[in-house]
């Protein structure tokens, strides 16, 4: 329309992206810890300073605190990011021995989309 118009094109307004910080509790074994990393390797945000929490569920065998595809659900599933701070729950024994390549793949989607989506609602 602004073609048609003779008027110049639109500017796009960019922000300034930040990668996101990614913390562990003790016990997570390096080969999982990079794994994840690999998830959000080339992830940026508009929300400065925002970190994911990873944190041990001991008392489930192959659960995530968030709805992911290929996790048994523990807890409500409700994701929230509080002071920046987005906390996910894994199970010892995935945390310590590892996931498939489709929970890797699976969980880092879902933490992308629920940042994503939290940009939307700032």
């Amino acid at each position: 329309m602004r073609a048609s118009w003779k008027m110049p094109p639109a500017v796009k307004k960019t922000a300034a992206l930040h990668p996101v910080e990614l913390k562990f509790t003790d016990g997570w074994s390096e080969y999982v810890r990079n794994s994840i990393a690999n998830e959000f390797e080339e992830f940026e945000t508009s929300i400065k300073d925002i970190s994911i929490y990873f944190y041990m569920v001991t008392e489930a065998d192959s659960a995530c605190t968030l709805c992911v595809e290929g996790f048994d659900l523990y807890g409500n599933g409700t994701p929230v990011i509080e002071n920046g701070i987005l906390e996910i729950g894994i199970s010892r024994n995935l945390a310590e021995y590892g996931m498939t390549v489709r929970q890797y793949r699976n969980l880092g989607s879902t933490i992308r989309n629920i940042i994503t989506s939290f940009e939307d609602e700032e």
